[in-house]
């Protein structure tokens, strides 16, 4: 009978150790593939099964959320990352996974729209990588922070944590993170109302855009650009707004809207109320509805048709509203830090 027993353990011993000599390699080139090529690491995780000890399965579990993520997918079940969090938790010492853990979870939590539970784990976070160098997890944190406080219209706070994230990505040498927070730094100023440097920070996007050949962010700094200099009647240089309008996708109520911009600054009226039609049936979004009413505002405006300028004013002050009431949402996560 102990024959038996002892033959059995050592069967499962030979398997285990068979399968952590095959799996763990594996998780260990997913690892290195994750940051340059999530494609190639998720698709050796799919291959794998989330089997062997503890310590393997929340490894597997927190690389695959990550794989997820980078890949851009809008995961809202955490069973997952929560099997990564009840091991690493037991585990301080280990602040890479247990911070990567609660990183992942808050994203999960912000997509599911809970805001003050992200933010908690968020600031959970922060204050584990205080006294660490790890600039560039740092910077991904920060710029979380910042887009809960953005969304709840704290623009102030926002600008804080997108800074910080700018500073933290431009100490790690990742140059379209760094373009992205000063982008989220400019969106944070321009709703406080400083133009200028909305303006500025904008233009510092663009260039960090232009060296390393992000179409993509490019476009996003002209679009922005286009809408600022509507705004704030500044005079634009010709070889910018060429620009601005070869780079409008005309497919999108963004690119419609970047066309209406172009054609504002050119004084042509007619093209930017048509394109301004084009862009609303573009879009249901309340905050896009917002903007192009603002943007129907400037053109009434401008063709000195002050009676619909009036009209467009008191229906984007509507819209305007209830954003803001629907935005006005009791934070537990900010009263926590206060305290």
């Amino acid at each position: 009978m102990k024959c038996k027993i002892i033959i059995g353990l050592s069967a499962i011993l030979y398997f285990t150790g068979c399968y952590n000599r095959e799996q763990t390699p594996r998780l260990s080139e997913a690892e290195k593939l994750m940051q340059n090529n999530p494609d190639s690491a998720l698709a050796i995780l799919q291959k794998l099964k989330p089997e062997g000890n503890r310590a393997e399965q929340a490894r597997y579990a927190l690389l695959y959320s990550e794989a997820l993520e980078k890949k851009q997918m809008k995961v809202t079940d955490d069973s997952l990352i929560r099997q990564a969090w009840q091991y690493y938790k037991h585990y301080p010492k280990d602040l890479r996974h247990q911070c990567k853990t609660l990183y992942y979870w808050g994203r999960i939590k912000l997509r599911t729209g809970d805001k003050p539970g992200a933010l908690r784990l968020f600031l959970k976070i922060e204050e584990k990588l205080t006294d660490t160098d790890e600039s560039y997890y740092k910077g991904l944190l920060y710029r979380q922070i910042g887009e809960v406080y953005y969304k709840q219209m704290n623009y102030s706070r926002a600008y804080h944590y997108f800074h910080e994230a700018r500073n933290n990505f431009r100490q790690s040498g990742d140059i379209q993170e760094e373009t992205k927070a000063t982008l989220d730094m400019a969106a944070a100023t321009f709703h406080s109302k400083d133009i200028e440097k909305a303006i500025r920070l904008y233009s510092a996007a663009l260039d960090l855009a232009d060296e390393h050949n992000n179409s993509n962010l490019i476009e996003v700094s002209l679009t922005n650009l286009a809408s600022l200099y509507v705004i704030s009647k500044r005079h634009i240089s010709n070889d910018l707004l060429q620009r601005i309008e070869l780079s409008a996708r005309q497919d999108t109520v963004y690119g419609y809207h970047t066309l209406t911009d172009v054609s504002l600054l050119k004084n042509h009226i007619d093209s930017a109320r048509y394109y301004l039609e084009l862009a609303k049936a573009h879009t249901t979004d309340i905050c896009d509805m917002a903007e192009l009413q603002y943007t129907a505002y400037h053109i009434e405006a401008q063709a000195k048709n002050f009676e619909k300028a009036t009209d467009n004013v008191h229906r984007y002050i509507y819209l305007n509203d209830s954003i803001m009431r629907s935005n006005m949402q009791f934070s537990a996560g900010m009263v926590e830090r206060d305290y």
